[in-house]
C-alpha cells in the first residue's frame, strides 16, 4: 500500500538521529542528510543520500524505512531492504 507524501516539510535543519539508530554513527558520514517530509496521516520521514552510490534512504523518527515509489508516493519496507538498496550500485 502506497502513502502519498505533503510537500518538503523542511531543508534547512538536518536531523541525523533516525539514521545513527539504523546504522551507528560511524557509517552516517556516509550520507548527507537531503530533507524532511511528512506522510498524508503518517510520520515524518528524512532522506538521507550515499555520497557513493547516490541512492536514497528514508526514514521515519521511529525507525521505520520507506522506499519512494515516484509520483509523491512512498511505501514501508523492511529497514535490511531499504539498507540494501541504499548501499547498492
Amino acid at each position: 500500500m502506497s502513502i502519498r507524501s505533503e510537500p518538503v516539510v523542511q531543508i534547512d535543519t538536518p536531523d541525523w538521529a533516525p539514521l545513527e539508530a539504523a546504522i551507528g554513527p560511524k557509517l552516517t558520514g556516509w550520507f548527507m542528510w537531503m530533507h524532511e517530509i511528512r506522510l498524508i496521516g503518517g510520520p515524518s520521514v528524512h532522506a538521507y543520500k550515499h555520497i557513493a552510490t547516490r541512492r536514497y534512504l528514508h526514514l521515519a523518527g521511529d525507525g521505520r524505512a520507506f522506499i519512494y515509489l515516484g509520483d509523491g508516493s512512498y511505501r514501508a519496507t523492511p529497514l535490511d531492504a531499504a539498507l540494501a538498496t541504499a548501499f547498492s550500485r
